[in-house]
């Protein structure tokens, strides 16, 4: 549940920043990024609560990829705010 509420917390936080008007509209290409983040929250989910390491394994890579997604998408966003009327 808390990784779920970190990872949909971070959309939020941009969705609301843009509604704010302190962060460019175009950082909401952030969005094409949460199809990474939903293999890692399938996978959290369905892995019982014992400590079964081999089965939680890739989430860290998965976990790696979506951030670098995110990071990417956002600066993306960032940078091409000034040439985007």
């Amino acid at each position: 549940v808390t990784y779920s509420l970190l990872v949909f917390g971070a959309y939020l936080w941009i969705i609301g920043m843009v509604a704010a008007g302190t962060a460019p509209w175009t950082v909401i290409v952030v969005v094409l990024a949460l199809p990474t983040a939903i293999p890692v929250l399938r996978l959290i989910r369905s892995a019982p609560l014992t400590g079964d390491d081999e089965r939680l394994a890739p989430v860290d890579m998965l976990s790696a990829k979506h951030h670098m997604v995110f990071g990417v998408l956002l600066l993306a966003g960032i940078l091409t705010a000034p040439y985007v009327v």
